[in-house]
């Protein structure tokens, strides 16, 4: 061998080592246990909600009569949704989330879904769980939490419009979205777009 084929010769050996054995996993694997959990969520949420919706309904119906009820979803309203509050909802939605927020914590690479369930937590719960990730990094987690959680919301004896429940659900709903594309993007391979 000559001189210049030595000095090539690591390099074509570390080349062929990174591209066939190496595999940098910046991302966690999918968690099938994280998809149903925040499915499972969603579905207590959408209880929650249509309980808040028929209130609305019903107490429209009951100062407008038997007529039709008004095309704006504002003035559809629930009178007193505390009437519909019952802790044991959201009792059931906390054990979940703690737990998933557990979970998603001890998985290496997976800071993302960690601070997205942390906001998630915190968009629907009045007394949210903080973080207890070792590394302490939720500079991420509660970023984007709303003035008021949806507990909250719920347990004021002021009225309340179908528009702002609207509101509430597709908020809960983009947070709860956010964390599902990340793992089906997992379990497919994909990276997680924009859409």
């Amino acid at each position: 061998m000559n001189k210049n084929q030595i000095s090539i010769f690591p390099s074509i050996v570390i080349t062929a080592i990174a591209l066939t054995g190496c595999a940098i996993h910046l991302v966690s694997d999918y968690d099938a246990d994280t998809d149903k959990g925040v499915s499972d969520i969603k579905t207590e949420l959408t209880q929650i909600f249509s309980k808040m919706r028929d209130c609305a309904r019903q107490d429209t119906r009951a100062h407008t009569g038997t007529g039709p009820l008004p095309k704006d979803p504002a003035r559809i309203i629930c009178d007193n949704p505390a009437s519909t509050y019952s802790a044991g909802d959201y009792n059931k939605i906390q054990g979940q989330l703690d737990t998933l927020i557990v979970r998603s914590e001890s998985i290496a690479h997976n800071q993302i879904t960690t601070n997205s369930l942390i906001n998630l937590e915190a968009a629907i719960l009045q007394y949210p769980v903080q973080s207890t990730s070792p590394s302490g990094d939720t500079s991420n987690a509660n970023s984007n939490k709303p003035i008021m959680s949806i507990e909250e919301r719920q347990q004021l004896p002021e009225p309340i419009s179908l528009a702002d429940l609207n509101n509430l659900s597709q908020t809960s709903d983009s947070l709860i979205r956010s964390i599902l594309v990340v793992e089906l993007a997992k379990k497919s391979g994909e990276t997680p777009s924009g859409k």
